[in-house]
């Protein structure tokens, strides 16, 4: 009994190691282990994914570095050629740099070309414009307008001795007196003059119109007549030019107002032929 009565140790052997008893003192189970070899894993693909990140953005760095060291180097570059150019002169410059000053001769020249032919073209507008003769309407209001402006400029030049109002569009101004063909009163008018020695031309041109002016045709019947330039008066003969005393004359008559020439072809569309006279002094 005694023998009998001994109890048989109980503790695990090694053989049981499979058991779920014993699995249960002391053992971590499979579920836990596997979750953190997992954890394990995910933490070291992250880790490696940064270190890469991290090494891609030091390559970009050391990328923009080397681009910015190449601009540099090229900038200065530039620099050492331009100051060589300036130094040796305009034409090393012109030869460092042909296509550029090819595009800026090609700028220049092309605005010159435009300006050019929109020079020529208001030129040829300007040269081709046809003078036009006036109407019936236009010459009553000239000679109206002459009248008065006339009768101002005559009594303002007397007055200041022809120190004011000697001009009229740049052509000098002097005061002729005639006598009335029909009142035989006495009619003052100014008139653009030009000298030629001790004689002076006028031209009967009122403007191109196409009749002729009072004062021509007060001459015409009475041919002596009363100058005035500036302060001085003097008495003249007046006869109307014709033949080469003519065309000589209108050569003068042009240089001093050059719209006689205009006057002229607007009063030829009209058929009137306008008169170019010579004053010779009285003796």
């Amino acid at each position: 009994m005694a023998e009998d009565s001994k109890m048989p140790d109980e503790r695990p052997s090694p053989e049981n190691k499979d058991d779920p008893s014993a699995m249960a003192e002391g053992s971590v189970p499979g579920g836990e282990t596997s979750k953190r070899s997992g954890n394990k894993a995910q933490s070291r693909k992250k880790a490696s994914s940064a270190s890469k990140s991290g090494s891609k953005a030091k390559s970009g760095t050391a990328g923009t570095r080397k681009s910015s060291v190449r601009k540099r180097s090229v900038r200065k570059a530039e620099t050492v050629a331009e100051s060589s150019s300036s130094a040796a002169g305009p034409e090393a410059r012109s030869e460092a740099r042909p296509e550029t000053r090819k595009a800026s001769d090609q700028k220049t020249e092309a605005p010159a070309a435009d300006d050019a032919q929109k020079s020529d073209a208001g030129n040829g507008e300007s040269a081709k414009k046809p003078v036009e003769a006036f109407t019936p309407g236009q010459e009553r209001f000239g000679r109206f307008t002459i009248r008065i402006i006339g009768r101002v400029t005559v009594w303002i030049y007397r007055l200041s001795r022809g120190r004011l109002l000697n001009r009229f569009l740049g052509g000098p101004v002097a005061l002729v007196t005639t006598t009335g063909r029909r009142s035989g009163k006495k009619r003052t008018t100014p008139v653009v003059y030009c000298l030629k020695g001790d004689n002076v031309i006028l031209v009967a041109s009122q403007g191109g119109m196409s009749k002729h002016p009072l004062w021509y045709l007060n001459m015409k019947a009475n041919p002596e007549v009363r100058l005035q330039i500036g302060g001085q008066a003097r008495q003249m003969m007046v006869r109307r030019l014709e033949g080469k005393e003519e065309e000589e004359a209108w050569r003068d008559a042009y240089q001093v107002y050059p719209a006689y020439e205009e006057y002229r072809q607007r009063a030829g569309m009209r058929n009137r032929q306008i008169p170019i006279l010579l004053l010779e002094p009285v003796v």
